[in-house]
């Protein structure tokens, strides 16, 4: 609660005594500080204050006018290493830091610029057409193999000590695993182009190749785990050359069958690629085989 007026004048008078001071020259620099606020008014808060800007906005300037020197000074920095990587020469470029990154950006690139923004005008002829032809060339060179292919002899194999069925699935295995292999190097427009079949343009070479390629890691496993246990079975049953033959051309028939069907449907948003259709004829057949 307040004072009465004479606890003030006591309070006044205990003041003076203790601490003294020149009231007259401390109501003139309070008048002068509170002119300087009244000319100078806050532009962060749109108004005046007679004590000055506060602290914290004070902190506030500062480390806005500390952030943007940093800013600069970055923004310097990168323009100076720029102005120090060498335009040509191979040894200076294999050195540089960042080259295998850079690399990789300019190969991205370039696939996003050779990629078509929209779908090429072709007739149904014209995108089928040559598969079709692939397709019958690949199973009927499929048969004439699984006729007339004989087995080497155990002297004349790379790995006579290793089952033919295992060699063979495990050849395929790892052409496989190459061809995953080679998703992940900068090579992109080459892959796109003959490993991954795309109803909107396909290539007649995609038909086979497709049946080899895997992007992701999870896709390659699941199907070659497949193809091995199904594999080396049906492999025992109708030897290499039946295996093999089966393997390519049921692989070509699906990959066939799938852009026949996206084709007439006019479905140009997907794309196909992986050993399923060929693993699933696998299995069919090995079921056949073994029904009793």
């Amino acid at each position: 609660m307040p004072g009465s007026p004479q606890q003030k004048q006591r309070a006044l008078i205990w003041l003076r005594r203790n601490y003294p001071l020149d009231e007259e020259k401390a109501i003139l620099q309070r008048l002068e500080r509170e002119e300087e606020a009244a000319l100078q008014p806050n532009a962060d808060r749109g108004q005046t204050s007679v004590y000055g800007d506060p602290i914290i906005d004070r902190i506030r300037k500062e480390n806005i006018a500390k952030r943007a020197r940093q800013e600069e000074e970055e923004k310097a920095r990168k323009e100076e290493e720029a102005k120090k990587i060498p335009v040509s020469g191979t040894t200076a470029v294999a050195k540089r830091p960042g080259a295998v990154v850079q690399w990789v950006n300019r190969e991205r690139k370039k696939v996003e610029e050779s990629g078509f923004k929209t779908v090429p005008e072709m007739s149904f002829l014209q995108r089928v057409g040559p598969a079709t032809l692939m397709t019958v060339l690949v199973v009927s060179l499929c048969v004439m193999f699984a006729q007339n292919y004989i087995p080497h002899s155990r002297a004349a194999r790379l790995f006579p000590d290793v089952p033919t069925a295992l060699a063979t699935v495990g050849a395929l295995v790892l052409v496989n695993a190459a061809v995953w292999f080679a998703w992940h190097v900068p090579i992109w427009r080459f892959m796109n182009k003959f490993f991954l079949l795309l109803p909107a343009y396909p290539y007649a070479v995609s038909i086979i190749a497709n049946n080899f390629s895997h992007q992701a890691f999870k896709h390659l496993a699941v199907n070659m785990t497949s193809l091995w246990l199904i594999g080396t079975n049906l492999h025992e049953d109708i030897g290499r050359g039946p295996f093999l033959a089966v393997y390519i051309a049921c692989g070509a028939v699906a990959s066939y069958i799938f852009l026949l069907h996206t084709v007439l449907r006019k479905n140009w948003a997907i794309s196909s690629l992986g050993s399923s259709g060929a693993i699933c004829a696998m299995l069919a057949l090995w079921f056949c085989i073994n029904s009793e």
